[in-house]
């Protein structure tokens, strides 16, 4: 699993093999992180996150699949997002990211 405790020299792959459903991590800070532990112990397997290039390289242990465009592609159409954007005060800038990728017809896990 994913742990904001170990160092980020050690970049670990987070797609391990027998895993079931696939999901993609949107934002890529610490919540991410924690997001992407939780998907990990219920038996997901995340593929990486997408967020602006600043917010991706401070969980660099997370792959960074690219900027939100990047869920244009056909072959992350199909899979589920979670929503990894963290706040510690109003969470309007997370809502709008839900709702902005909701309206381009992606689905987040429940």
């Amino acid at each position: 699993m994913i742990s904001a405790v170990r160092p980020k020299a050690n970049k670990i792959p987070v797609a391990t093999q027998g895993m079931s459903e696939q999901r993609i991590i949107v934002g890529g800070g610490g919540h991410a992180l924690s997001v992407a532990d939780a998907a990990q112990a219920l038996g997901h397997q995340v593929l990486g996150c997408v967020a602006p290039r600043s917010a991706a390289d401070t969980a660099s242990l997370l792959p960074w699949l690219g900027g939100e465009d990047r869920l244009r592609a056909a072959e992350f159409r199909r899979i589920l997002l979670l929503n990894g954007i963290g706040s510690a005060g109003p969470i309007d800038n997370r809502r709008a990211v839900y709702r902005r990728l909701v309206e381009a017809g992606h689905r987040f896990a429940p």
